[in-house]
């Protein structure tokens, strides 16, 4: 199974192996930010049109985040 888009919301620190290793289940580039986002509608714009997002345990994703 592979996603339309992948977005690593913020500073994962996922090492350059483990998001080539990432990339093969995603169709399009993965998009990832080396930052913490600074608000609710910046989380909301970095992952719009994402179908698998993954984050640091520093950005909470509510459902309110999600339903966008």
């Amino acid at each position: 199974m592979k996603f339309q888009k992948i977005v690593c919301v913020d500073h994962t620190k996922l090492e350059p192996w483990a998001l080539k290793e990432l990339q093969e289940y995603s169709e399009e580039k993965i998009e990832v930010f080396g930052d913490y986002p600074g608000s609710r509608k910046e989380i909301i714009a970095r992952i719009k049109n994402a179908d698998a997002v993954i984050v640091s345990w520093r950005t909470k994703l509510d459902e309110d985040i999600l339903s966008q």
